[in-house]
């Protein structure tokens, strides 16, 4: 068998997964776009994005980081850019999310989680992370691609039977994972309590800024704005390479 042909067999299996949860519960959401890589002739994605959980835009659109949202434009935007083409979320950037429970806020699962500890739901919640985890080192395995997860919950145990599945899954020789901030509030783009990652963006600023008119913003970070409405592929791609990619994987 194939890497693809088992890829897209492994997405129609997590595919059917997901379709089953949302059946016996509408909360839980199972995006479309998934089971596009497993229709055949789909190729293999280049990056595997795990995000948190579906809020509003996705319960709706049934789609994470749907394109209505203010984050998911933005993700979706600089990944077309750095990647050189328009539409890749679906075919060259996957994504998942750790847990497919629907809550407005990434806090509102949290408390859900903390109320439904012990319940059937609350394990039904915790499953659906484990599995969601095991399908992400397997397809990034299978697909050569590295892991990059945005955002993380409010608190740490929120996704902590996530992050332990992952954690157990992964074995040596598999593609990198890394963790980024979340698109929201373009936070992927800006400086944090994390200095090795300021230098980043300090270095990528000293390349690029001379480059692209208001890239810096006042708190020396990268405008997003600025390098999304660039529409300097190299510069979005540097910015991938360096800065996000560029730390401990």
């Amino acid at each position: 068998m194939t890497a693809p042909t088992a890829f897209r067999g492994l997405c129609a299996a997590e595919s059917a997964r997901l379709s089953a949860l949302s059946k016996a519960d509408s909360l839980f959401v199972a995006p479309r776009s998934l089971s596009g890589f497993s229709e055949e002739g789909a190729g293999v994605p280049r990056l595997v994005l795990v995000a948190d959980n579906p809020g509003a835009k996705e319960f709706e659109d049934k789609e994470y980081l749907s394109p209505r949202g203010a984050s998911g434009r933005i993700a979706r935007a600089f990944f077309d850019l750095a990647c050189g083409e328009v539409g890749t979320f679906g075919r060259l950037v996957m994504v998942l999310n750790r847990s497919s429970r629907h809550t407005p806020r990434t806090q509102g699962l949290e408390e859900l989680v903390r109320k439904e500890a012990g319940t059937p739901l609350g394990a039904e919640i915790e499953a659906d992370q484990r599995a969601f985890a095991a399908f992400a080192v397997q397809a990034a395995r299978l697909a050569r691609a590295p892991v990059l997860e945005i955002g993380g919950g409010a608190s740490a145990a929120v996704f902590a039977p996530w992050r332990e599945a992952f954690a157990l899954a992964r074995l040596p020789g598999d593609p990198p994972a890394h963790k980024a901030p979340h698109f929201s509030h373009s936070q992927f783009f800006r400086t944090n309590a994390d200095a090795a990652r300021n230098a980043r963006i300090q270095a990528y600023l000293s390349r690029w800024e001379p480059k692209i008119q208001g890239l810096r913003t006042p708190s020396d970070s990268v405008s997003s704005k600025a390098l999304l409405e660039s529409g300097v592929g190299a510069a979005a791609a540097d910015f991938l390479a360096s800065v996000i990619f560029g730390g401990t994987t």
